[in-house]
């Protein structure tokens, strides 16, 4: 696990050092903290990101869901548009093993690339004034939540966080209904933060206060709310 980590920050050291603008005229001892956050953001988003890939379609379903926003809100021949588009169509094949029950996940590596995109992509929305739709975070939202929540939980347990659980809502959604319905509040929270977001930005709101506003106010309404709702009672599977 410390190897993972250590690989996870030096890679998000590298990539945020050649993302990083040539002309930034910054001070240096300014560049190199924005160089270690943005390596300790990669690494909490690959840990995320595997936290994730515990049911079969579950982060297949995310990287279309984040692929799609990020073709959809940035300009045509950007880089991290084509690379949306290459995401696709590797989760889309991918899917096709995946959703065979217990068949083929993606594993530390796939969670690893995937991460790494999205933390050039939030690299890119800082620093290049071509990327400046804030939209494109709104899938990272529940798994964000989920994560953050779950993490808490295990803390304040005393939990081995570096093991995997089932206390995620996805993990825990599946072990009651033992369908697909646990691939629901992620494309629930994506297409109500979204709509939420453009009745706001209609109503003169800025982009990005309206994007902040829709994720505060939806995602935490639908994650606990589906918590409260569909996990009522005993739920079947370890730490109940």
């Amino acid at each position: 696990a410390k190897l993972r980590i250590l690989i996870a920050l030096l890679a998000g050291l590298g990539m945020s050092w050649f993302a990083l603008p040539a002309q930034l005229e910054i001070p240096l001892h300014i560049t190199l903290f924005l160089i270690l956050l943005f390596g300790l953001v990669n690494v909490g988003l690959v840990n995320m990101v595997n936290f994730y890939d515990g049911a079969d379609l579950n982060l297949s379903v995310f990287v279309i869901i984040q692929s799609v926003f990020l073709i959809l809100h940035l300009p045509a021949g950007h880089w991290l548009h084509l690379g949306a588009a290459a995401l696709i169509c590797f989760a889309l094949a991918f899917s096709c093993f995946n959703h065979k029950p217990e068949t083929v996940y993606f594993g530390d590596s796939g969670c690893f690339v995937f991460a790494g995109i999205l933390t050039l992509m939030t690299v890119n929305f800082i620093f290049d004034p071509q990327v400046d739709q804030p939209t494109i975070f709104i899938p990272l939202a529940l798994p964000f939540l989920d994560v953050a929540f779950v993490m808490t939980v295990r803390i304040l347990r005393g939990h081995d966080l570096l093991s995997r659980n089932y206390m995620h809502l996805y993990q825990r959604l599946q072990r009651r209904f033992a369908d697909r319905r646990y691939l629901a509040p992620q494309v629930m929270n994506a297409g109500m933060c979204y709509g939420c977001a453009i009745i706001l930005e209609n109503a003169g709101v800025m982009p990005l206060v309206a994007v902040g506003a829709a994720l505060i106010v939806v995602t935490p309404l639908i994650y606990f709310g589906a918590r409260a709702v569909f996990l009522a009672g005993p739920v079947e599977g370890p730490l109940q």
